[in-house]
């Protein structure tokens, strides 16, 4: 069998940006996946500013949430390539890990090219008010938790059927609103936290 054809920066932008389809999507994201020199690289950022290898894997996942998601937002400016794009969010999300922990951490700039990539930290999110997301997501448990980013990337239930071993994309629909209507009763129980995100 062939081996499958390397996306260029072009297509896996254009395949993440919500207007290519689920099966490009699907093969974009395969090849961020399976990029083991990008694994590589964001294992030893994680490593050599105090994290783990479980540390990096969950990092490297969730960098690949952030990076569909900020190309679906047209938030990829294209200042650099798709790939220091990515490892950049994996620095930030790495950073923000640490300060949810009280660990401070500065990144150590040697482990670092300064000045190769886009202001992640400002141009991804808001520090603050994904802190407050963040927060009232993890009290919903883990499976909750990984189910919303997926349905607010408007993953299709049949996609979440695959994802999380649904017997039907009717039972993945129910399932998500039900960890919707969870999360909507964290904020009415919290409403400073409602205020922060403007949470409706």
């Amino acid at each position: 069998m062939s081996k499958p054809e390397t996306l260029s920066d072009d297509d896996l932008v254009g395949r993440l940006s919500g207007n290519a389809g689920e099966i490009p999507r699907q093969e974009a994201l395969r090849q961020i996946f399976l990029d083991q020199d990008l694994r590589t690289i964001v294992l030893s950022q994680i490593l050599k500013n105090g994290g783990t290898k479980e540390d990096a894997k969950e990092v490297f996942q969730e960098a690949v949430l952030q990076l569909e998601r900020a190309i679906r937002e047209n938030r990829f400016e294209r200042k650099s390539t798709v790939r220091t794009f990515f490892v950049s969010i994996a620095k930030w999300h790495w950073v923000n890990m640490r300060r949810k922990q009280n660990r401070q951490v500065e990144w150590n700039p040697e482990t670092y090219q300064a000045g190769s990539v886009e202001s992640v930290d400002v141009r991804v999110y808001d520090q603050e008010a994904r802190h407050c997301l963040d927060s009232a997501i993890d009290t919903l448990g883990r499976r909750c938790k990984d189910l919303l980013r997926y349905w607010s990337m408007s993953y299709a239930p049949e996609e979440l059927c695959d994802l999380f071993g649904f017997s039907s994309p009717e039972m993945a629909k129910k399932e998500s609103y039900r960890c919707r209507t969870k999360l909507k009763a964290y904020f009415d129980a919290n409403p400073q936290h409602r205020e922060t995100l403007n949470y409706r």
